[in-house]
């Protein structure tokens, strides 16, 4: 296993060129890998089996791709952007400690699945469908808002922790299917589920959070 550093400007930045990376040579399975600027393109499963690492202002742009995790590590208000394009299965998240109030936008084109989430980061995912498997928001306060079809079976865990007389929050903006779970766990704040079409919000709810949490069932009129 190696650790390599993304320099990038060589083969329209493919992440399976050699040179493309310090130290000079292709990702293997296992590696650790960080992109703390410009633009990666990745194909199949040229990193399958790996951890990225990604900073302020870098992008990645994934194309049918298979077992990446992607770990964000964002100063205050920094934005990492990942673009999914057809069938990628991958994980995004931000570990304790490393999001700062920054920004993840992720922006799919196809089928995404896997999972999303972690401490004191925004995330925004946008169009096609998500396969959601096990992701969080609210914790350290942050938002989240889900602007894609949700299908496939799975659990959004929501909880506020470690953000006092915060919010924590998660928006569907579009479906939830019948084999998603929201488990609304409060936390040292309160935590928001924003439902903003009632009618196609098919999923169930575990409330697990006494009174520290509101479901905001948007549109709805007496």
């Amino acid at each position: 296993m190696a650790e390599r550093t993304w320099t990038g400007g060589h083969a329209s930045n493919k992440a399976s060129s050699a040179a493309n990376w310090s130290p000079n040579g292709t990702p293997q399975p296992g590696d650790t890998l960080s992109i703390d600027h410009g633009t990666m393109n990745v194909t199949g499963n040229t990193l399958n089996g790996d951890v990225l690492t990604m900073r302020d202002n870098s992008q990645i742009n994934l194309t049918n791709t298979t077992g990446l995790s992607i770990h964000t590590y964002l100063a205050s208000q920094g934005e990492v952007t990942v673009n999914t394009h057809g069938n990628n299965h991958v994980d995004v998240s931000t570990a304790p400690g490393r999001g700062f109030g920054g920004l993840v936008t992720i922006h799919n084109s196809g089928t995404l699945t896997g999972s999303i989430g972690g401490y004191g980061t925004n995330f925004t995912l946008s169009g096609g469908k998500f396969q959601n498997v096990n992701s969080t928001a609210g914790l350290d306060g942050d938002h989240t808002t889900i602007n894609a079809d949700v299908i496939g079976k799975g659990l959004f865990h929501v909880n506020s922790f470690h953000a006092p007389g915060g919010q924590g929050k998660l928006e569907f903006m579009k479906s939830v299917g019948p084999e998603q779970t929201v488990e609304m766990d409060g936390g040292s704040g309160y935590s928001t589920l924003q439902i903003d079409h009632p009618n196609l919000f098919k999923a169930s709810i575990d409330w697990q959070s006494g009174n520290n949490s509101v479901i905001d069932l948007n549109g709805l009129r007496g």
